[in-house]
């Protein structure tokens, strides 16, 4: 039942009447969703939208937080925002959006702290909170006068910081967007976002593994075609951005930022990255536009790992530049830089493959360029270049001007290894969901936190979902369910939590909490979807898990056939996390999953059709930051040892952490973990396009064992094998006998790079490794336009097989290599003689 409930404080009040549902229900909306729009409560637009909802709207938000975490639903219409916001731990506002016409969805009419650039920010959000689904707009800004305001949105400083997700959102005329750090935060996640704003779209400091942009659009059109009274024309509005000190996205530290799709124009800067509070940065861009900018891409600082770019476009007055205080690397691969010069002013590194470049490419400094198979007009390299490798151009179509007085040049027009590119991600996910929007509540089967077993309460529940002729979705309010037997999730159902966006452990939500199959490593999985079920805003946790020596548990999540689902899961600390290999699993779709695990996380496997797998995100920490009413396992602190070392500890020794077998089309995208034996691994007969993953402190970090004509493309890949039982970055097992290929990739801490031993092939084009060196035991390997930065004896070294080098080149001497290998065009020693 829906009762409406009056705020008696006044008259205007009276306006301001939002409608508390009995229990939670599904939201009626005028456009269309992505997911079924579930809410603990709903909203009425005040009969006038000039009212001020600030003090209703925050009562509101309070309130489902101190439920433990759910959704507030703003229907169409248009709300006042007279003071600042904050959206509470493991709360969603979510609103009715239509991308096409944000006036015409939920507007948030904001008047709050006009003049005020340093003021609170309309919006805050604390950590697993989202804000989905919304309009932004600034009635009193325009063109003509434009006025300072603060951040439109905003990271609330609650530590941990963790999780704040802004998605589905469009804000039509900020002064200052989207605003992350500079307090110390993690896991920012920006989805499908359209930003106009007068100074900066969004910034980003502090953030520490990490943050992701997917689906983000930065443009003057935004405001321009928005539908709102008093919007500008597209050229003055041009103009102005272009003519003032604007910037599309701004980056101080970030560590492993995950950055796709990401589209900016006619901004005075289009990205820049710069020194940051505590820091800066290391990065990557796939498929990103940065157009008709003043300056495209900006680079003054970043980490020595750099940044690497695969597929993007790039124009403006100045396509690139990076500065003179510049001494790291940008990798540009598969990109097109037109409309301006790209500029090398500082003493780093810029390496093109396979780019196209409109204007000239200049070295100001003492820079090196790294170039193959690129066309571009003119290269003029300035007296103090180090070091130009230009490999695979056509002297009638490139001129080369070299006034260097002491460099390592050299310009060869033969490119041995030239191979023709191909795509990566050519597609987005859909989500699936069930075919109805029947609602069923676990409460209304009597399941309760107070419970000790909630496993018939939840089977009730789900077997009536199932008996709906389209299925339906069960849904668990927040709360800390217990549960001593296990759970099966019919066809057509989806279990669903109180999440509406990616969260973290500690923010609670609903939790479902396993106290049974301890030591039985094989047991039948806690939760088993039937084909075509799938689950959504949950988490798990092991209340008798040891944190300091953990013990076997079956799977948590088991597919049981073809088209299952997980979105937005976290899973806290598994043994075994989620298995989508055992039993057929075409048409998988898997979307933020997250957590801690022991010994197994993601298996997916026995896929014949395609496959999806995006932002997959496990981290030690998911097991111990957890709120303070967690039960859990006590531990004694072993002296000198803390904890947290304990976890890392044991993934490093055994963690298999996402892992691929027999997947015939998989397609993979930002997926990140930390602490693993094996962290990303492919077996069996598979092909799978990869773009952007990130393995941290990995004793394997990628490890491959494919079948004869399996296919690996892989760009943006980054990778750090370290701990006691680091072996390599990239490992091709002796069984190993695919075709691999690694694109824009970046590698650091001192083991090897690559370790061949397979009979297949490995092909690395573009890198940028602060580790070891390449050990070709076996197959074949193909190195092209690898940078090193620490001093090897040797950078390739050759037992086995055969391998290729081209145009590779180290920081410091000439690039060695040991062994019988084909050797074409790489770097000398610094200096030698110029020309």
């Amino acid at each position: 039942m829906m009762k409406q409930i009056l705020n008696p404080i006044g008259f205007l009040s009276a306006l301001l009447a939002f409608q508390v549902s009995a229990k939670v229900a599904v939201m009626e909306t005028v456009h269309p969703t992505r997911d079924l729009v579930v809410a603990e409560e709903r909203f009425t637009p005040p009969e006038n939208a000039e009212t001020d909802i600030s003090d209703t709207l925050q009562q509101a938000l309070d309130r489902i937080g101190k439920l433990g975490g759910g959704t507030l639903f703003l229907p169409v219409g248009t709300y006042t925002l007279a003071k600042p916001v904050t959206v509470r731990q493991g709360v969603t506002l979510r609103g009715d959006y239509t991308f096409e016409r944000p006036a015409a969805g939920t507007v948030l009419r904001i008047v709050a702290n006009k003049g005020e650039e340093n003021g609170p920010a309309a919006l805050s959000i604390e950590r697993g909170g989202g804000a989905v689904g919304l309009t932004f707009w600034y009635p009193e800004q325009t063109l003509d006068a434009p006025t300072p305001y603060p951040w439109t949105i905003r990271t609330a400083n609650v530590q941990p910081n963790d999780n704040q997700t802004v998605a589905d959102c469009t804000l039509v005329n900020a002064w200052q967007g989207i605003c992350i750090g500079p307090e110390s935060n993690e896991l920012h996640t920006f989805r499908r976002l359209r930003i106009c704003a007068l100074k900066t779209g969004f910034f980003v400091d502090s953030t520490t593994d990490i943050g992701r942009v997917c689906n983000v659009t930065v443009s003057p059109e935004v405001w321009c075609n928005s539908g709102f009274p008093g919007s500008p024309a597209q050229s003055a509005l041009n103009g102005y951005l272009l003519a003032h000190e604007t910037t599309g996205a701004d980056y101080g530290r970030s560590d492993w930022e995950f950055i796709w799709k990401l589209s900016v124009d006619h901004y005075r800067c289009g990205i820049r990255f710069h020194k940051g509070m505590r820091g800066t940065s290391n990065a990557v861009l796939g498929d990103c536009d940065l157009l008709d900018c003043g300056t495209a891409l900006e680079a003054n600082d970043l980490n020595q790992v750099g940044l690497a770019l695969y597929n993007c476009r790039l124009s403006g007055t100045t396509a690139a530049v990076m500065t003179p205080v510049f001494t790291s690397i940008v990798q540009f691969h598969s990109c097109t830089l037109t409309g301006g010069e790209l500029h090398l002013d500082g003493p780093g590194i810029a390496s093109l493959h396979a780019c196209s470049a409109e204007k000239p490419i200049t070295v100001n400094h003492a820079g090196q360029l790294l170039m193959q198979d690129t066309t571009v007009p003119a290269i003029r390299l300035g007296p103090l270049t180090r070091r130009a490798r230009i490999i695979g151009y056509d002297p009638e179509k490139t001129a080369i001007e070299n006034h260097a007085t002491a460099c390592d040049f050299l310009a060869e027009r033969e490119s041995p290894a030239t191979r023709e590119q191909k795509p990566v991600l050519p597609e987005q996910m859909v989500f699936p969901r069930p075919r109805s929007r029947k609602l069923l509540s676990v409460a209304d089967f009597e399941a309760s936190p107070t419970l000790t077993d909630n496993a018939a309460a939840f089977q009730a529940a789900l077997d009536a979902a199932a008996k709906e002729p389209n299925g339906a979705t069960v849904y668990v309010p927040a709360g800390y369910y217990h549960f001593r037997s296990n759970i099966t999730v019919p066809t057509g159902v989806e279990l669903r939590g109180c999440s509406d966006v990616p969260h973290h452990t500690i923010s609670g939500g609903s939790v479902l909490m396993i106290h049974h199959g301890a030591d039985d490593e094989n047991g039948t999985p806690f939760v088993s979807l039937q084909p075509a079920s799938g689950l959504r805003g949950l988490c798990f946790w092991y209340p008798e898990q040891p944190v300091a020596e953990a013990i076997p548990y079956p799977w948590t999540i088991r597919s049981l056939g073809k088209g299952c689902w997980m979105v937005d899961v976290n899973v806290g600390n598994a043994w075994q996390a989620a298995d989508f290999a055992t039993h057929p699993s075409d048409g998988h779709r898997i979307s933020y999953f997250s957590g801690a695990m022991f010994r197994r996380g993601l298996f997916v496997g026995n896929s014949e059709t395609r496959g999806w797998v995006e932002d997959v995100m496990f981290n030690p920490h998911y097991s111990l930051r957890v709120p303070g009413n967690f039960p859990r396992k006590t531990w004694r602190r072993r002296p000198g040892n803390p904890r947290e070392n304990n976890v890392i500890q044991q993934q490093r020794r055994q963690l298999e952490g996402i892992v691929f077998r027999d997947c015939q089309d998989e397609q993979i995208r930002g997926t990140f973990l930390y602490a693993a034996h094996d962290g990303l691994a492919f077996y069996g007969k598979t092909h799978a396009n990869l773009l952007i993953h990130g393995t941290d402190t990995g004793s394997r970090c990628v490890v491959l064992e494919m079948s004869q004509g399996s296919t690996l493309n892989a760009a943006l890949v980054q990778l750090v094998p370290l701990g006691d039982w680091a072996e390599g970055a990239i490992m091709l097992l002796p069984q190993d006998r695919g075709e691999s290929r690694f694109l824009a990739s970046q590698f650091w801490v001192n083991f090897p790079t690559v370790i061949q031993r397979g009979e297949g092939s490995i092909r690395m084009e573009q890198l940028n490794s602060l580790s070891g060196p390449i050990l070709v035991e076996n197959g074949s390997a193909d190195i092209l336009n690898a940078s090193f930065e620490p001093r090897h004896r040797a950078y390739v070294r050759v037992t086995g097989g055969k391998a290729r080098t081209v145009g590779c080149s180290a920081e410091q001497g000439a690039f060695h290599v040991d062994g019988p290998a084909s050797v074409f065009a790489n770097a000398h020693a610094f200096p030698s003689a110029a020309k």
